[in-house]
C-alpha cells in the first residue's frame, strides 16, 4: 500500500467548525472549580504505525546511516541531478587539469559525529522515474539504476567539517569526458535538457559502517562538480551544479529496519503495534513513537464521551502525552511540534485535522520546575465537541499524530511516549 502524505496535504483540508468559540470560553473557566468538571480518559487504543512509503524531495538533502535503539537502523541515500553553467569559450590551447566534487555539510546531524563517515559515489545510468500523473513525485522506496563502478569514495569526520566546503578529487577519466564536451560545445552540455539525459545524476551510497545522518547544503555553490583547466597564463574553473530547474528528478531513498526493536512486528501500515505490546527495557509498560525520516507515527482511536447534560458543555478537550525520560537520544533530539491528521481504520492518512481552516497542532510543553511533567499537549476542543455529537462518531474518531510533512523529510527528531496517552475533557456546568 502506498501512502502519499504530501499529496494529501496538497489536496485540501477538511474543515471542522462550530458556531461559537469554545476555546475562549474554556480559557476563562478552566481555573474556576465551581464551574468546571475535569474528566480524564486513558486512550488505550493507541498504536504505533509505520508508513509503507511517502514521497520525498531534495529541497533538503540528507545522507547517512544511523542506528537508534528505539526505532532501529535508518539509511538515507540521496539521488540528485546536475545542471551545466553557461559554456565558456574553450580553445584547443586550453589544457585539462582535474575534476573535483564539492559538498558542504550544514552542521545539522543526528547520531555519532565523532567517527569517520564514508560515502560511495556512483553515476546514475537512468534518470529517476517519475510517477504517472504525479510527475514531480518519487517515493522513499524508489531506487534508480547506477553504474557499479565508483566515481569516488569520500570520507570525513562530520564533527570537524561543519559549515565548510569539502573537496574530493574524482577520476580524471570523468573530467576529460566533460572537458571534451565543453571544447566541442556539444549539445549534450550546452542544452540543459540534453545534459540531464546524458549525465543522469549521482547517488551517494552510505557505507555499512556509518554512524550518523548528515544534512547537506543544496545551494549550487555548495553542491557541484568543478572542472579545472588552464592556458599559458591563467587557471580556470567550470562548474556543473546541483539542479535548480529539473529538481523533480531528485529524491531520497529512505529505509528503516527496526530489527531488534518491538516495532519489528509492524509488517505493513495496516497493522500497527498496540502501546501495551511495545515493551522494551526503558519502557516496561509500553511505548509509542513518532519520528521524522523513519516513517513512524502514533495512531489513536479516541474514546467517545457524552457531550454533556442539559446544563453541561464541553469547554476544552486536549490530548496529553507524557514524554519518556532517560531514553538515549543519541543526538536525535525531540519533536517540539507535532501535526495531527485524520485517519481511517486502515491507518491511512486522509488530511490534516483542521478547525476553521487552521491545522490542529500539538506542542511539547516543558515544566521548568519538574521535568518529569514535560508533555505533548494537543488542544482538540472544537473537533472533539463536534465528534461527541456525531451519529457516526465511532467511525471518524481515528487520528494520527507525528511529524509535519516538512519534519518528515528534514528531521530525525522523535516523540517518545511511555505512558498511555490521556484525553482530558473540561465540562462547564451552569444553572
Amino acid at each position: 500500500m502506498r501512502i502519499c502524505t504530501l499529496i494529501l496535504l496538497i489536496i485540501g483540508l477538511v474543515e471542522i467548525s462550530c458556531n461559537n468559540d469554545v476555546n475562549s470560553i474554556g480559557h476563562n473557566l478552566v481555573d474556576d472549580e465551581n464551574f468546571v468538571q475535569v474528566q480524564e480518559f486513558r486512550i488505550y487504543n493507541t498504536n504505533t504505525i509505520k508508513l509503507d512509503s511517502f514521497p520525498t524531495s531534495l529541497d533538503s538533502i540528507m545522507m547517512g546511516k544511523v542506528k537508534d535503539e528505539v526505532t532501529g537502523t535508518t539509511t538515507v541515500t540521496p539521488y540528485f541531478v546536475f545542471e551545466p553553467a553557461q559554456i565558456p569559450n574553450i580553445q584547443n590551447y586550453h589544457i585539462y587539469d582535474s575534476v573535483t566534487l564539492i559538498i558542504r555539510p550544514t552542521g545539522i546531524t543526528w547520531g555519532d559525529t565523532t567517527q569517520i563517515e564514508t560515502f560511495h559515489i556512483h553515476r546514475l545510468t537512468e534518470l529517476p522515474e517519475l510517477k504517472e500523473k504525479e510527475d514531480y513525485l518519487k517515493y522513499n522506496t524508489q531506487n534508480t539504476p547506477y553504474d557499479p563502478a565508483e566515481w569516488a569514495t569520500i570520507s570525513f569526520y562530520p564533527i570537524k567539517q561543519r559549515f565548510r566546503n569539502l573537496y574530493f578529487k574524482l577520476d580524471d577519466k570523468i573530467g576529460n569526458e566533460f572537458f571534451d564536451l565543453l571544447k566541442a560545445r556539444s549539445e549534450d552540455i550546452t542544452r540543459t535538457a540534453n545534459f540531464i539525459k546524458y549525465f543522469n545524476g549521482l547517488v551517494f551510497i552510505p557505507d555499512e559502517d556509518n554512524h550518523c545522518l548528515i544534512k547537506l547544503s543544496t545551494l549550487p555553490t555548495d553542491l557541484r562538480i568543478n572542472i579545472h583547466y588552464h592556458d599559458a597564463s591563467t587557471n580556470y574553473v567550470y562548474s556543473i551544479s546541483n539542479a535548480s530547474i529539473y529538481t523533480q528528478f531528485s529524491y531520497m531513498n529512505i529505509v528503516n529496519e527496526p530489527v531488534g526493536t518491538p516495532y519489528e512486528a509492524i509488517q505493513h501500515q495496516t497493522t500497527g503495534l498496540l502501546f501495551q505490546n511495545a515493551v522494551r527495557g526503558d519502557a516496561p509498560y509500553g511505548q509509542t513513537v513518532a519520528q521524522g525520516m523513519s516513517g513512524f507515527f502514533t495512531k489513536m482511536q479516541l474514546p467517545i464521551q457524552p457531550s454533556g447534560s442539559k446544563y453541561q458543555t464541553i469547554v476544552k478537550a486536549e490530548i496529553v502525552m507524557k514524554m519518556q525520560k532517560n531514553v538515549n537520544n543519541n543526538n536525535f533530539g525531540e519533536l517540539t511540534k507535532i501535526s495531527v491528521y485524520r485517519s481511517d481504520v486502515l491507518n491511512r492518512l486522509i488530511s490534516p485535522l483542521s478547525v476553521n481552516s487552521i491545522n490542529v497542532e500539538g506542542r511539547l510543553v516543558r515544566d521548568n520546575i519538574d521535568p518529569e511533567k514535560d508533555a505533548y499537549v494537543i488542544n482538540i476542543t472544537d473537533y472533539y465537541d463536534l465528534l461527541t455529537k456525531s451519529a457516526n462518531a465511532s467511525q471518524i474518531n481515528h487520528i494520527v499524530i507525528g511529524p509535519s510533512s516538512v519534519d518528515l523529510l528534514r528531521s530525525f527528531n522523535r516523540m517518545t511516549i511511555d505512558e498511555v496517552p490521556i484525553l482530558r475533557v473540561y465540562y462547564a456546568t451552569y444553572e
